[in-house]
């Protein structure tokens, strides 16, 4: 069930294999410190607008996501998955709503809307059971882009400078097919420690391929300050010594400093002289985004919701999606204790029955309660472990840190 959840709550990469269309976020702070995410795109022959509600989810279990339109055919669509547990695996339901917003739309709805969506999740679905089986690598297949000729011929110059600099060669050409196939969503952030998990070979191999493709003009390299709510990258740089001290999330609305062992990440992209990524987004803020988050659920003022979760030991994080208090937890197992949501502070109530994850609102405004596992960082290449590298010091003894900064040390096995 896992399997499948990691391929069908992957909103961002859902919506590319969909064709649907990138597009632009605005975000607007309100007065009650929560958030507005609006989005604008073309589809088709349309112009729409619209506002992209806080997605909803339980790991494993469900989402529900809903956008309400001011400009475009409709009014309303909302998406909806849910899995359940079978003896073969699971079983998955997924449900689209909509509504009209005038004579277009209704057309629209009426004559093969509903049926395109139910020919394209059939499709989606298919590939993403084949992904849970183990017989593909990537949860869904989408046609790879057309290079030039030029592109194509950097493309082989900079693989033949891979293969005959680097000490992991082998790997190199399905570097080199990551970046001439992919789909962008794989691309444009591309995460070492990620990628040799999925290719199962060590994590240090897979940390100097990139280096030496970068050196070899296949990838290029940027330093990314995480937001440590979000995980999105703030201010991504190409110089470590570029690095600000400290970065805004527009997303959470709040301020947060430079931690070189847990927020600062070197990732790499394709070289733009070989495949650009367009700018946008296909979702900006899906279950699969922020995969280490449990439970991201939005209750009303005074409200109080009971979900069927059971919560494992460890170490947990309790905020909620707009700006305000936190709370960290190292829980022992066994019953959850609810979680209320004040003002100034998250608080914690009576334990919850077992197998159950109690939620509940005291304040006077809509608040989206988050439940999130502390160990994200496993996921990000640090500073403090990459500026240990020897081959990251041989390969790029420019990258230096200002008078003042200091690292750490870290180990990549």
């Amino acid at each position: 069930m896992e399997a499948v959840w990691t391929a069908m709550a992957d909103t961002a990469r859902y919506n590319e294999a969909a064709g649907l269309p990138r597009h632009g976020i605005v975000e607007e702070v309100l007065d009650n410190a929560g958030m507005r995410f609006s989005g604008r795109a073309r589809m088709g022959p349309f112009d729409l607008e619209w506002e992209d509600r806080p997605c909803n989810w339980l790991r494993n279990s469900w989402f529900r996501h809903e956008r309400r339109f001011s400009r475009g055919p409709l009014s309303l669509l909302v998406a909806e998955l849910r899995l359940e547990p079978t003896r073969e695996g699971c079983r998955g339901s997924y449900t689209i709503e909509a509504e009209a917003s005038g004579l277009v739309g209704r057309i629209l709805l009426a004559t093969g809307f509903f049926s395109g969506a139910r020919r394209t999740f059939e499709r989606l679905a298919a590939r993403a059971e084949r992904f849970a089986r183990g017989e593909c690598e990537l949860a869904f297949d989408v046609p790879p882009p057309r290079l030039t000729v030029e592109a194509r011929g950097r493309l082989n110059s900079a693989l033949a400078r891979l293969r005959e600099a680097s000490r992991h060669g082998d790997l190199a050409g399905r570097l080199g097919d990551l970046v001439a196939r992919a789909p962008e969503t794989e691309i444009a952030r591309i995460r070492p420690l990620i990628l040799a998990r999925r290719w199962a070979v060590p994590d240090l191999h897979v940390v100097e391929l990139c280096l030496e493709a970068t050196r070899a003009g296949l990838l290029e390299l940027h330093w990314d300050l995480l937001c440590p709510r979000c995980r999105i990258a703030k201010s991504p740089v190409n110089a470590l010594d570029s690095l600000p001290e400290g970065a805004h999330c527009s997303t959470c609305n709040i301020d947060y400093g430079r931690d070189f062992s847990k927020n600062v990440e070197l990732g790499f992209r394709p070289s733009p002289s070989i495949r650009p990524v367009a700018s946008g987004e296909y979702c900006l803020l899906g279950p699969m985004s922020t995969p280490h988050i449990l439970a991201h659920v939005t209750l009303p003022q005074k409200g109080s919701v009971t979900l069927e979760q059971t919560v494992d030991a460890g170490l947990w994080r309790l905020r909620t999606l707009e700006a305000g208090p936190q709370r960290d937890i190292d829980h022992p197992g066994g019953p959850f204790a609810e979680m209320r949501i004040g003002e100034a502070a998250i608080s914690m109530g009576e334990p919850a029955p077992a197998g159950q994850l109690r939620i509940v609102n005291d304040c006077r405004y809509e608040r989206t309660a988050v439940i999130e596992d502390r160990g994200w960082t496993k996921d990000a290449l640090t500073a403090d472990h990459v500026t240990s590298l020897q081959t990251f010091r041989d390969l790029f003894s420019d990258q230096v840190l200002r008078p003042g900064d200091e690292v750490g040390v870290a180990r990549i096995a």
